[in-house]
């Protein structure tokens, strides 16, 4: 029988979380966040489409 193996792009997991923000002037925003946590062949080398999240991290 053949399995799907996937691809190294597949995620290990994600997740979205919602944020609720309320402005100075009393009003709110929701914003969407989406985390996807897949291997990466090297510990050091960020993948190409994280973004810097502030300490020389990224994510």
């Amino acid at each position: 029988m053949d399995e799907d193996k996937g691809t190294g792009a597949d995620p290990v997991f994600s997740t979205i979380c919602f944020v609720e923000r309320e402005t100075s002037e009393g009003t709110t925003s929701r914003i969407q966040y989406t985390l996807d946590v897949r291997p990466t062949d090297t510990l050091n080398k960020p993948a190409e489409d994280a973004a810097p999240v502030g300490a020389g991290y990224s994510g």
